[in-house]
């Protein structure tokens, strides 16, 4: 046994050092899927801080989220985003996901969904619970390779991770608004997403 100059019986900083990796591991696919550099990180902590109870039981978590969110704690949110391999964000809905309608504008589509208005090449919407899955590819990329419509290739200058994509509904927006054709990613490789269009049209749902 060891007084409170060493480590004390009840081993606190073991015990809380496991409970603080868990804390971060039930939450790296939220973090995966919703941020992309560290500012969002620490904004995402900051919201936990909010929801945390005052209970005793919460303490260590408001420990562990207030050293996150510091400003000084850039570098560990760097490591936190690198550890969470993060490439996608996914912008989610509490109420379900509008599927885009034919030749609706992407900024239309986007609307009050994308908030700091930043251009991307693709993005990436989800229900709540994560179910249903829409990504939108723009008439931006820099090349898009159109068999028949029915197989496409799209080169994406981003690194993106597809592992939570292959079940997702992709859709094209060229320059005169959504092609109104629904495509599945059928594979990735070198940065060039391979889609099949998908039986049943935009038009034909929506």
């Amino acid at each position: 046994m060891r007084n409170f100059s060493g480590t004390t019986t009840l081993d606190l900083l073991s015990r809380y050092s496991l409970r603080a990796v868990q804390f971060i591991l039930n939450k790296k696919d939220y973090i995966k899927r919703r941020c992309t550099d560290e500012r969002e990180v620490r904004e995402l902590f900051e919201d936990y801080l909010g929801f945390l109870s005052s209970e005793e039981n919460d303490n260590w978590k408001r420990v562990l989220c207030e050293y996150i969110q510091k400003e000084s704690s850039k570098k560990a949110r760097e490591m936190l985003l690198k550890y969470c391999n993060v490439s996608n964000r996914w912008a989610s809905f509490k109420d379900g996901v509008r599927i885009p309608e034919y030749r609706q504008s992407l900024d239309n589509y986007l609307e009050n969904t994308i908030s700091n208005g930043e251009e991307r090449n693709i993005y990436f919407i989800s229900d709540e619970k994560f179910d249903q899955k829409i990504v939108c590819i723009t008439n931006k990329i820099s090349r898009v390779l159109l068999k028949d419509e029915s197989n496409l290739s799209v080169f994406v200058p981003e690194i993106i991770n597809l592992s939570d994509c292959m079940d997702a509904d992709f859709y094209i927006f060229d320059s005169q608004g959504c092609t109104g054709i629904r495509y599945k990613c059928i594979g990735c490789e070198h940065g060039v997403i391979v889609l099949k269009k998908d039986a049943q049209r935009t038009s034909e749902v929506g």
